[in-house]
């Protein structure tokens, strides 16, 4: 992974640990939301310097946002689960098991190498 990949993942989080939302970040480091928007959706990565005053903002470090974390990773798989468990809460019997047939084959296909 990139380091714009690692950051357009950890980014969220760690707005979501200092209560920080896109405007709010925007502001108080001087930067329009969409610019923030593109950083979360890894259209673009920012400046090393501003990397700094957003990891000051948020109260972590610069590797914080630009290195992956495992701590990243489970949150964003939790947020996965429970997409999943909604998306079948509704969905046929039928439907149930094609998603777990595919499910399955993803394995076999990690297994593999």
């Amino acid at each position: 992974m990139s380091i714009r990949d690692d950051f357009s993942k950890n980014l969220p989080y760690y707005m979501s640990l200092a209560g920080v939302n896109q405007v709010e970040l925007s502001k108080a480091i001087g930067i329009s939301k969409s610019t923030v928007s593109t950083w979360i959706s890894g259209r673009s990565y920012p400046r090393i310097e501003t990397v700094q005053k957003v990891a000051d903002l948020l109260g972590c470090t610069t590797d914080d946002l630009v290195t992956e974390n495992p701590e990243v990773i489970r949150s964003q798989l939790s947020e996965d689960k429970k997409e999943l468990f909604r998306l079948a809460r509704n969905a046929s019997p039928a439907a149930i098991r094609a998603a777990v047939a595919v499910l399955e084959s993803m394995e076999k296909t990690n297994n593999e190498f």
